[in-house]
């Protein structure tokens, strides 16, 4: 009796005191992909979309890499070709590697302290390049989805003065990334079989050409005109009556003005913003998102962009 009391004590203590399993922030499988809305910020506002795919798996130094593949534009800085094998280790730090040089480099550190900058010099760029994790419970606000508990890191370029931001979600990824003159965010994805907004886009052509995005019972329009300077006009429809809030939020996930509260019947709605708070106090230029919410369950989010 006082063996088997010994023994249920044990199980009890290993389970009180076992760390909880840490949330996966880059997540690797073949046939994970992640669709980017890639645009370069004004005064010339363009937009594209870029598509990551993990295509294959090889092993490079006695580790297992994931080939990703990208169908529009730059690897993410890293390769102008659209390659590259990254491997995630046992220590939650991400690798990669080029897909022409094979030339291996830590990507990405998951365990590192946050505020803690660090330096290194490529001697491939003569560039010396700071970086630090600024915090690990931001909120990202996408077309993909709301991600809590997100990754934020920095880096700075000392030689050319070059700020860059990325955040990354649990079992999600890559999320957001804000630089000077361009930002990327996630539109849609497929991990692991489980899919974040829209995956259907994959080529320039399909770049949101009516510029509406439709979810179960409503649609919404893109804001027009975008960018805009005074203010823009918000469209959207609902096919049946509902509780309805349109919230415009800041690039840190936080309201700054409520348009439309309350319930509504179903048909054609019209409003705008003009580009203040909800204290009436104008805010500053630069990227903002609008979510059409009904009944507090179907949503959908959009990008807008003031310029003053």
């Amino acid at each position: 009796m006082i063996k088997k009391i010994f023994i249920i004590l044990i199980l009890v203590y290993s389970i009180s005191f076992s760390k909880p399993e840490k949330p996966d922030y880059y997540p690797l499988h073949i046939g994970d992909k992640w669709i980017y809305e890639h645009t370069e910020l004004p005064p010339n506002v363009t937009t594209r979309f870029n598509t990551i795919e993990i295509i294959d798996t090889t092993t490079i130094n006695y580790k297992l890499y994931f080939l990703c593949q990208e169908q529009i534009g730059s690897f993410w800085g890293y390769d102008p070709y659209g390659y590259g094998y990254f491997h995630k280790d046992s220590l939650n730090q991400l690798w990669f590697v080029n897909y022409y040089t094979k030339k291996e480099r830590k990507s990405i550190d998951f365990n590192r302290t946050p505020g803690l900058v660090s330096t290194y010099f490529d001697s491939v760029n003569n560039m010396t390049t700071k970086n630090a994790l600024l915090d690990t419970n931001d909120l990202q606000i996408t077309p993909a989805g709301i991600f809590y508990d997100c990754y934020h890191f920095w880096s700075e370029t000392v030689e050319i003065y070059t700020d860059y931001h990325s955040w990354y979600a649990p079992n999600i990824g890559f999320v957001h990334s804000l630089a000077e003159g361009e930002e990327l965010v996630l539109y849609g994805a497929c991990i692991n079989g489980v899919v974040y907004g829209d995956t259907n886009i994959s080529v320039p052509s399909q770049i949101m050409q009516s510029g509406i995005q439709q979810v179960n019972d409503f649609t919404l329009d893109q804001n027009y005109p975008n960018p805009f300077n005074s203010d823009t006009e918000i469209r959207y429809t609902l096919q049946q009556k509902g509780n309805v809030q349109l919230i415009i939020y800041n690039l840190q996930g936080q309201p700054v003005r409520t348009l439309v509260t309350g319930y509504c019947q179903s048909g054609e709605y019209t409003t705008r913003w003009n580009g203040c708070d909800d204290t009436g106090a104008p805010l500053s230029s630069g990227i903002y998102f609008y979510r059409l919410t009904i009944d507090g369950q179907a949503a959908a989010t959009k990008r807008l962009v003031m310029v003053k």
